[in-house]
């Protein structure tokens, strides 16, 4: 599983606040694997991770930006998380979190207690964090490998 961010506002704006490292994979020709199949061979060749500072993420997006391009096309791939800042996604004491369009946000100890109050009921238990430290959260998108 790995996070990744369509748009690229979104991912500066997480780097800035919350010291996430966002890049890109590359092929990486000098990691390759040989297996052997029953008609011959297949080469897996590696990833290899390419991580953006803020001040050059801020510049591929101002020149795009500059040229014209809308800002969903200012990278040609998406913006992966890297592996280290995964964990700055997993819940905290005092986050807000969104769990579906009929709740109300509220931290996840005050739903906890408002799940135990209302016995149960129906709720979801995945969340988006919306809000950390009094400050926007994005949470991006999940591949599933």
């Amino acid at each position: 599983m790995k996070l990744y961010f369509t748009d690229p506002i979104k991912a500066l704006y997480m780097m800035r606040e919350f010291g996430v490292k966002v890049g890109f994979y590359e092929p990486n020709y000098d990691k390759k694997t040989t297996h052997k199949i029953k008609d011959g061979f297949i080469t897996e060749i590696g990833d290899m991770f390419i991580e953006y500072s803020i001040s050059e993420l801020f510049e591929v997006i101002s020149h795009s930006l500059n040229e014209g391009n809308d800002l969903k096309d200012c990278l040609m791939t998406d913006l992966y998380v890297k592996e280290e800042s995964e964990s700055i996604f997993l819940p905290k004491e005092g986050d807000y979190g969104m769990w579906s369009k009929l709740e109300r946000p509220m931290t996840f100890r005050q739903r906890s207690k408002w799940k135990e109050f209302n016995n149960g009921g129906y709720f979801s238990d995945t969340a988006e964090i919306i809000m950390r430290d009094g400050k926007c959260f994005f949470t991006g998108e999940i591949e599933n490998e």
